[in-house]
Order: structure tokens, then sequence, then C-alpha cells
């Protein structure tokens, strides 16, 4: 009975709190480097982009990077499926005006081809859509081929 008792006042003090349920954490880096595995014959790796939408609060991630003219640039997208559904590539020129995307008429496609007319910086645009996907978590890969 004392026991009891005792037992009954420990647990008074202690009030058990519910274990947060989280997302598994991003392994965008793991992706990029699945990314890296799958580059097309021909094509040279060049860099790497962790696409960490943080489970739809980021919906815009852009990198910068210096493009040479006469290259041919190739810009895929890994993803833990196979199946890329609202994330799109955007490649914008210096004044960041669109030349090229990987959504075309209604159509999510995994990769953009561009060859460059004017050595310079350009930005990678990943962008989410929050109505088509709910797997936030990917990767770019630049590639080339002269």
């Amino acid at each position: 009975m004392i026991f009891s008792f005792l037992l009954a006042s420990l647990m008074s003090w202690f009030h058990p709190s519910p274990t947060p349920v989280t997302n598994a954490p991003c392994s965008a880096k793991q992706i990029v480097r699945k990314g890296i595995s799958s580059l097309p014959k021909g094509f040279t790796f060049l860099k790497g982009y962790p696409v960490n939408g943080l489970n739809g609060k980021k919906k815009k991630i852009e990198y910068s990077y210096i493009l040479s003219r006469n290259s041919k640039y190739l810009i895929s997208l890994a993803r833990k499926g196979r199946k890329n559904e609202g994330l799109q590539i955007t490649l914008l020129n210096s004044r960041k005006k669109a030349i090229a995307t990987s959504y075309v008429d209604g159509k999510y496609y995994d990769a953009i081809q561009y060859t460059c007319q004017r050595t310079g910086i350009y930005y990678i645009r990943f962008t989410y859509d929050t109505k088509k996907t709910s797997d936030y978590c990917s990767g770019g890969v630049l590639s080339f081929r002269r």
C-alpha cells in the first residue's frame, strides 16, 4: 500500500508528453549523388545543387553559375521517385529573365538542355508547385558538353 502511494505520488510529478511526429530529414545531398551517377554519356559533371523545400515552406530555391559561350549545358533533376511532378527548373539570364524551363504545355520534364550564346552569370531556379507535389526534397545536377 505504501509502495502504490509512492508510485502514484511520483507519477503525479511527471506528465507524459506526446512525442512530436516529424518528417524524415531531407537527404538532398544523397539525391544529388544519385543524379550525378545517372548523367548521360558525353556530359561532364560541373555542380550539384541540393533542393530542400523545407516541407513546403520554401517554394523557390535559386543558385547562380557562370556559363561559357558555345557550351551545351544539361540541368537535370534528381528525385527519390522516378516521376517528376510539381518541380520545375527555370534557367534565367543575368537580368533574371527566364530563357528556358522544364515546365512546358502543362508537363514537368526532368531536365533542360541549353546551348549558351553568351558567357556570363546565369541563375538556376527550382520551383515547387505545392498543388502538384508533397515531396520537397530533391536535387539538381549541372553538367556540360563542348
